[in-house]
């Protein structure tokens, strides 16, 4: 029996595990989920840090 997870994972900000395997099946992803989801981690660490510098240049 096959159940979708509700909670999110310390992965990525707002995404589930499941949601995450899901993006792997549709985008054709045949790697591990480990290395997907370091991708994903990587992807959002970069994009927290660009908003964060726009928002220092915005208070200066």
């Amino acid at each position: 029996m096959r159940t979708d997870l509700k909670e999110t994972t310390q992965l990525v900000i707002g995404l589930t595990y499941r949601q995450m395997l899901d993006w792997m099946a549709e985008d054709g992803v045949f790697c591990s989920p480990d290395k997907y989801a370091r991708r994903l981690q990587e992807a959002q660490r970069l994009a927290l840090a660009a908003r964060n510098e726009a928002n220092e240049k915005e208070k200066a």
